[in-house]
């Protein structure tokens, strides 16, 4: 999906030049974002009649024994979601500590979460925080429940 560009703007002060590295950035990233996905919606619809496309699935679906008949392509597949889980699960906790880290400079959240590590510029107490939050969240009884909470602002 496109979301995620928050990201980006929550590292602007960490770039050299953020009037031009942020645009740069959130534009040749959606255009990635776009080329792949309009790229892979192509191939699979070259492969599967988009009718016959399963929603859960539509990747694994494509490369069944019914249609490409590519079997290695589904480990090809489950390592790649597992992958793209975790870079995208990464990318949120860095991005929500800066957030973190701005808020407690605007007085919203206690100053100790603007604390910087000495050497390494590094948010310890928002990253702790953040973790703390996520690992919560991760005590959610069902995970449709987990999902409706995470998808509040979207």
């Amino acid at each position: 999906s496109y979301t995620g560009f928050d990201a980006v703007a929550n590292a602007a002060e960490e770039t050299m030049n953020p009037q031009r590295d942020v645009p740069i950035g959130v534009v040749v990233t959606l255009a990635t974002c776009a080329v792949l996905y309009v790229s892979l919606s192509i191939v699979l619809c070259g492969i599967v009649p988009y009718m016959d496309l399963d929603p859960a699935a539509p990747l694994v679906k494509a490369f069944d024994k019914d249609h490409a008949n590519i079997p290695w392509a589904r480990t090809f597949i489950d390592v790649g979601a597992v992958v793209g889980l975790f870079t995208v699960l990464l990318t949120g906790l860095y991005a929500q500590s800066r957030f973190y880290v701005g808020l407690a400079r605007d007085g919203v959240l206690p100053k100790i979460f603007a604390r910087m590590s000495g050497q390494s510029q590094v948010p310890i107490m928002a990253t702790v925080g953040v973790g703390g939050v996520a690992g919560l969240l991760s005590l959610t009884p069902s995970l449709s429940t987990l999902e409706e909470l995470l998808n509040i602002g979207t």
